[in-house]
């Protein structure tokens, strides 16, 4: 079984519909090609509607089955395009802000490559964003618990924030670690203070 290439839209124009141009043709290289539009629009619903249209077809051309139990393979061609629009599903979920949805497509394309570097290097920047949104929830939550007086229940928080924050990120993480040492100013931990002093001399721009 062979799949066409269904990469072949690069100019396009929806004036007319997309129904006009494809002339209500429905196989799953049309449908592939539709949802590769939608993403150049940045219209992910849409994307994500026409992927999953056309993963359908391909379950029932080669009788794919997409579970965390089995997936059973059909050809190299078929995985191939499979991968295509699972990539395609996660790249819009992640733009929509639904992470999980788009780490649930990723685990499935592991299970057919488990070595295609598009879908890790997704996979990392989604991970990546999910820590620093975690990271500034522990910080907002360490502030309103310096606000009660409550420092060492804070510098707990702000351990946290620092375990998901990226060096790399530095001025998050700096502003982390500085408030953290205020903290231990106000509980009186000297040697602590002389240490975080130490890490910011250090790792300041």
């Amino acid at each position: 079984f062979f799949f066409q290439a269904e990469d072949g839209i690069r100019d396009f124009c929806l004036s007319r519909g997309l129904g006009d141009v494809y002339k209500r043709q429905d196989n799953e290289v049309v449908l592939a090609n539709i949802s590769l539009v939608y993403l150049k629009k940045e219209e992910y619903e849409q994307c994500i509607e026409y992927c999953n249209r056309a993963i359908r077809k391909i379950q029932e051309l080669t009788k794919f089955v997409i579970s965390d139990s089995i997936l059973k393979q059909s050809s190299l061609q078929s995985n191939d395009f499979l991968v295509k629009l699972l990539l395609r599903k996660a790249n819009s979920f992640n733009q929509i802000n639904d992470p999980n949805s788009a780490l649930e497509n990723l685990k499935t394309i592991f299970v057919l490559d488990d070595k295609n570097q598009e879908a890790r290097q997704l996979r990392n920047k989604i991970e990546d964003t999910k820590n620093h949104q975690l990271a500034l929830q522990y910080k907002e939550q360490a502030a309103e618990l310096v606000k009660s007086g409550k420092f060492q229940e804070a510098i707990q928080q702000y351990e946290e924030a620092l375990k998901k924050i990226k060096q790399e990120e530095i001025i998050d993480f700096l502003s982390v670690l500085l408030n953290k040492c205020v903290c231990h100013i106000h509980i009186k931990d000297n040697s602590e203070v002389i240490s975080i002093c130490s890490c910011l001399l250090y790792t300041s721009p």
